[in-house]
Protein backbone atom coordinates (compact mmCIF):
# COMPACT_ATOMS: atom_id res chain seq x y z
CA UNK A 1 0.00 0.00 0.00
CA UNK A 2 3.08 2.64 0.86
CA UNK A 3 4.59 1.68 -2.62
CA UNK A 4 1.31 1.73 -4.79
CA UNK A 5 -0.69 4.93 -3.51
CA UNK A 6 -0.35 7.72 -5.75
CA UNK A 7 1.39 10.25 -3.91
CA UNK A 8 -1.95 12.31 -4.16
CA UNK A 9 -3.51 9.76 -2.70
CA UNK A 10 -1.64 8.59 0.44
CA UNK A 11 -2.81 11.24 3.15
CA UNK A 12 -6.56 9.63 2.77
CA UNK A 13 -5.54 5.87 2.35
CA UNK A 14 -2.37 6.07 4.79
CA UNK A 15 -3.31 7.30 8.28
CA UNK A 16 -6.17 4.27 8.27
CA UNK A 17 -3.36 1.89 8.48
CA UNK A 18 -0.31 3.32 9.54
CA UNK A 19 -0.29 5.91 12.86
CA UNK A 20 1.65 8.56 10.74
CA UNK A 21 2.54 10.48 13.82
CA UNK A 22 4.68 7.42 15.89
CA UNK A 23 5.94 6.63 13.02
CA UNK A 24 7.14 10.63 11.73
CA UNK A 25 8.50 10.02 15.83
CA UNK A 26 9.99 6.96 15.17
CA UNK A 27 11.91 8.07 12.00
CA UNK A 28 13.23 11.44 13.92
CA UNK A 29 14.26 9.30 17.01
CA UNK A 30 16.56 7.18 14.72
CA UNK A 31 18.04 10.34 12.83
CA UNK A 32 18.34 11.53 16.13
CA UNK A 33 20.12 8.82 17.66
CA UNK A 34 22.07 8.02 14.09
CA UNK A 35 21.36 4.13 14.96
CA UNK A 36 23.94 2.41 12.30
CA UNK A 37 21.64 -0.60 12.31
CA UNK A 38 18.40 1.78 12.00
CA UNK A 39 15.45 1.72 9.23
CA UNK A 40 16.49 5.08 8.50
CA UNK A 41 20.68 3.77 7.65
CA UNK A 42 20.19 0.37 5.88
CA UNK A 43 16.67 -0.13 5.63
CA UNK A 44 15.83 -3.32 6.63
CA UNK A 45 17.26 -4.07 10.13
CA UNK A 46 16.52 -3.66 13.59
CA UNK A 47 12.68 -2.46 14.03
CA UNK A 48 9.56 -3.94 14.10
CA UNK A 49 5.98 -3.59 12.38
CA UNK A 50 3.67 -3.63 14.97
CA UNK A 51 0.05 -3.72 14.28
CA UNK A 52 -2.55 -2.00 17.39
CA UNK A 53 -5.39 -3.49 17.81
CA UNK A 54 -6.85 -0.48 20.12
CA UNK A 55 -5.97 1.99 16.98
CA UNK A 56 -6.08 -0.74 14.02
CA UNK A 57 -3.35 0.70 12.36
CA UNK A 58 0.61 -0.41 12.11
CA UNK A 59 3.44 1.74 14.25
CA UNK A 60 7.35 1.36 13.75
CA UNK A 61 9.08 0.23 16.47
CA UNK A 62 13.34 0.02 16.94
CA UNK A 63 14.63 -2.40 18.72
CA UNK A 64 18.31 -3.23 19.19
CA UNK A 65 20.13 -0.10 19.43
CA UNK A 66 23.22 -1.06 20.21
CA UNK A 67 24.87 0.84 17.54
CA UNK A 68 23.17 4.43 18.54
CA UNK A 69 25.46 7.68 18.93
CA UNK A 70 28.16 5.81 16.96
CA UNK A 71 30.80 8.94 15.88
CA UNK A 72 30.65 7.75 12.32
CA UNK A 73 27.19 8.43 12.01
CA UNK A 74 27.22 12.19 14.04
CA UNK A 75 26.81 13.97 10.43
CA UNK A 76 23.73 12.54 8.95
CA UNK A 77 21.28 14.83 7.04
CA UNK A 78 17.60 15.07 8.92
CA UNK A 79 17.02 13.51 5.21
CA UNK A 80 19.47 10.94 4.99
CA UNK A 81 18.61 8.26 2.74
CA UNK A 82 14.84 10.25 2.05
CA UNK A 83 15.79 10.20 -2.22
CA UNK A 84 16.00 6.48 -1.83
CA UNK A 85 12.93 4.63 -3.17
CA UNK A 86 14.01 1.58 -1.12
CA UNK A 87 13.25 3.48 2.17
CA UNK A 88 9.43 3.69 1.37
CA UNK A 89 8.77 5.13 5.12
CA UNK A 90 11.14 8.35 4.68
CA UNK A 91 10.79 8.37 1.17
CA UNK A 92 6.95 8.67 0.50
CA UNK A 93 6.11 10.35 4.15
CA UNK A 94 8.84 13.01 3.65
CA UNK A 95 6.78 13.86 0.33
CA UNK A 96 4.20 15.19 1.72
CA UNK A 97 5.02 18.51 2.67
CA UNK A 98 2.48 19.10 6.10
CA UNK A 99 4.24 15.10 7.34
CA UNK A 100 7.82 16.18 6.09
CA UNK A 101 7.48 19.59 8.11
CA UNK A 102 6.04 17.62 11.49
CA UNK A 103 8.86 15.17 11.03
CA UNK A 104 10.95 18.18 11.46
CA UNK A 105 9.15 19.22 14.69
CA UNK A 106 9.40 15.84 16.18
CA UNK A 107 13.06 16.08 15.44
CA UNK A 108 13.25 19.35 16.96
CA UNK A 109 11.76 18.56 19.69
CA UNK A 110 14.25 15.28 20.45
CA UNK A 111 17.27 17.55 19.93
CA UNK A 112 15.91 20.21 22.04
CA UNK A 113 15.11 18.35 24.84
CA UNK A 114 17.83 15.35 24.70
CA UNK A 115 20.73 17.25 23.52
CA UNK A 116 20.56 20.67 23.62
CA UNK A 117 19.59 20.49 27.81
CA UNK A 118 22.76 18.02 28.75
CA UNK A 119 20.05 15.26 29.11
CA UNK A 120 22.35 12.67 26.91
CA UNK A 121 25.16 12.87 28.91
CA UNK A 122 23.49 12.75 32.27
CA UNK A 123 21.63 9.51 30.72
CA UNK A 124 24.76 7.94 29.68
CA UNK A 125 26.55 8.88 32.97
CA UNK A 126 23.10 6.89 34.88
CA UNK A 127 23.31 3.97 32.57
CA UNK A 128 26.92 3.41 32.49
CA UNK A 129 26.77 2.82 36.45
CA UNK A 130 24.67 0.00 35.73
CA UNK A 131 25.89 -1.50 32.71
CA UNK A 132 29.58 -1.44 33.40
CA UNK A 133 29.40 -4.66 36.28
CA UNK A 134 27.12 -6.64 33.78
CA UNK A 135 29.51 -5.66 31.17
CA UNK A 136 32.66 -6.77 33.13
CA UNK A 137 31.46 -9.88 34.09
CA UNK A 138 30.95 -10.92 30.68
CA UNK A 139 34.45 -9.97 29.94
CA UNK A 140 37.48 -8.63 31.98
CA UNK A 141 38.20 -5.23 30.19
CA UNK A 142 35.09 -3.61 29.68
CA UNK A 143 34.82 0.16 28.87
CA UNK A 144 31.66 2.24 27.71
CA UNK A 145 33.03 4.81 25.97
CA UNK A 146 30.18 6.75 24.04
CA UNK A 147 31.33 9.51 21.48
CA UNK A 148 29.35 12.51 23.46
CA UNK A 149 30.26 16.10 22.52
CA UNK A 150 28.40 18.11 25.19
CA UNK A 151 29.41 21.96 23.59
Amino acid sequence: MLNSTPLSELPQVLPNVLDIDRTLWFLASEIAWTDEDSYVHKGKMDYYVYYEPESGRMVPMEYDGNSVLLGQNSNWSPFYNANKVNYPLLNRLLAMPHWRQRYLAHLRTILQERWLRGNVPLCWTTISRKLLPMCKRIQRSCTLTPNLKTK
